[in-house]
């Protein structure tokens, strides 16, 4: 039923990327990493699972580091949910969206009511970065 309420896409959305985000400051990105390593298999299977063939790796590559830093937050957050990885902040869920490339779901108002949220819940500030990450430098 709640996924039938205006905005809960982008609310979702918005979840997963905050939460993602908060994730990502704990993980050293670098390839001697394994778990980076992991995150990036996953990362690839979400992706051809989700253009439904199997295109190159390095194909999945490019097109991730083309994606805006929001869409990329999302993806992560399925391929987190792939490998049974749980959000850090306690009592989170990863939201179901499955397409993280709908026009306009990195809505600034839902973004900003989930980080107050997650501020008065956890106490803890979260803030999306501006960049998009480079997939192949993990």
């Amino acid at each position: 039923m709640l996924g039938f309420l205006p905005g809960k896409k982008k609310y979702d959305a918005a979840t997963n990327a905050l939460l993602v985000e908060h994730a990502l400051g704990s993980i050293e990105f670098i390839p001697e990493n394994p778990f980076a390593q992991q995150l990036k298999a996953a990362i690839v299977q979400v992706q051809r699972y989700a253009l439904h063939r199997n295109v190159p790796e390095q194909k999945v590559y490019s097109d991730f580091n083309s994606y805006t830093r929001f869409q990329q937050l999302n993806i992560i957050a399925m391929a987190f949910n792939e490998v049974g990885i749980e959000p850090v902040l306690h009592g989170e869920y990863w939201q179901p969206v499955k397409n993280p490339f709908l026009p306009n779901l990195d809505s600034p108002s839902h973004i900003r009511a989930v980080a107050e949220r997650l501020a008065r819940k956890h106490g803890t500030r979260i803030e999306i970065g501006t960049e998009p990450m480079n997939i192949e430098t993990w």
